[in-house]
């Protein structure tokens, strides 16, 4: 969960306006987060029902149904050894705008896992095994905005990775181990205003990351000695 706060706190200083979750609102608490116990059954909080954990969960793939977490705008779903995503999450929360995905052993995503959250912009997906597809895109989402890779020990990133990801605006691939960019990795990206590269293996500043327009780029802790931060 610190993660997600670390994350908002990083949008909060280059936005203006917050993106989601519950950076759109009041936070969660224990009295506006309805908690899934060992024995599959939701402890249902007093106030209106905002956010949604499921840590407890573990590896199981079923998520009990419930009507009041329709009304979730944040799932928490952080390290729970999670090798999938729920096939339920979209129909039993079809309102999420924050979702938290960090340190399980997610591997291969579906692209289109969650393109039917119309109102879906910060998804954290850090600490995982995320597998980088080569001819297809890594996901389909219209609303995305902010998208934490972080620590996935991604290798390489292909043109079409982020082809349909064209609303993002803050974007982490920091802790991974990324050696070199292809050109035309975040040209689909036109709306980039974050870029975290930190701590790859990057030997020479791409190119691509002097020409994305108007971004913050952070690329600390590569093995080429230069700027540690770029901004337009």
């Amino acid at each position: 969960m610190w993660s997600v706060f670390l994350f908002c706190f990083v949008l909060k200083t280059i936005y203006h306006q917050t993106l989601g979750g519950f950076t759109n609102g009041a936070p969660c608490t224990i009295r506006n987060t309805a908690l899934l116990d060992t024995r599959d059954s939701w402890l249902l909080p007093k106030d209106d029902l905002q956010c949604v954990d499921i840590t407890s969960l573990g590896r199981r793939k079923n998520i009990p149904q419930n009507f009041e977490i329709i009304k979730a705008t944040t799932l928490y779903a952080d390290h729970m050894h999670l090798r999938r995503i729920p096939d339920s999450i979209s129909t039993l929360m079809p309102k999420l705008k924050l979702i938290d995905f960090s340190s399980n052993n997610l591997r291969r995503i579906s692209k289109d896992s969650f393109s039917s959250l119309i109102d879906l912009h910060t998804l954290l997906l850090e600490d995982n095994h995320v597998f980088i597809p080569k001819k297809t895109p890594l996901l389909n989402s219209r609303s995305l905005k902010a998208l934490s890779l972080s620590n996935n020990k991604i290798r390489r990133l292909k043109p079409k990775t982020f082809k349909e990801l064209k609303g993002l605006t803050v974007l982490y691939l920091d802790r991974n181990w990324l050696i070199r960019l292809h050109p035309k990795v975040f040209k689909p990206l036109k709306y980039l205003k974050y870029l975290h590269l930190g701590n790859n293996r990057l030997k020479v500043l791409p190119h691509i990351v002097l020409e994305v327009p108007k971004a913050i780029v952070i690329v600390k802790g590569n093995p080429f000695n230069g700027t540690e931060v770029i901004k337009r």
